[in-house]
């Protein structure tokens, strides 16, 4: 069980203190326990997560753990997108007959030249990989039909 503990403005009240508790039954069930100024706790069951919400789920945490082992924690620079890759999609970097990939990835990728790339820009290449792959998986289907 992982616990999250925050403060946030939900639904028109400031919460003090939130706290999420988080089970995983094979999918994800959140309980949601949360304290309003002035009022006593209450829960909430949120239904499981689909299978869309832990992809972008995940797409978001693969990115934040890979930017801050740079220390900065908001965008990736060359080594943490090298390593992302690497770890992450071996298959795509190791079928790639440019060494400099990574190289030509950040340049094609960093629209304002700081080397580091901000989640929007980090997308952007997670969206073209995928649209590629389905463009294959839908080639593979019509084959088997």
């Amino acid at each position: 069980m992982k616990e999250y503990i925050h403060s946030h403005y939900c639904t028109g009240f400031i919460l003090r203190k939130t706290t999420y508790k988080c089970w995983d039954l094979g999918r994800r069930v959140y309980v949601i326990v949360s304290q309003r100024l002035g009022h006593g706790p209450s829960a909430h069951i949120f239904a499981a997560m689909t299978d869309m919400e832990i992809g972008m789920e995940t797409l978001i945490k693969v990115f934040h753990r890979y930017a801050t082992k740079d220390g900065n924690g908001k965008s990736l620079n060359k080594k943490g997108l090298r390593t992302l890759l690497e770890n992450e999609v071996p298959t795509f970097l190791k079928s790639q007959d440019d060494p400099n990939i990574v190289d030509r990835i950040m340049k094609d990728l960093d629209e304002d030249r700081v080397d580091r790339l901000k989640f929007e820009q980090f997308f952007s290449f997670i969206a073209g990989l995928s649209i590629a792959c389905e463009k294959l998986y839908v080639c593979k289907e019509q084959v088997k039909k």
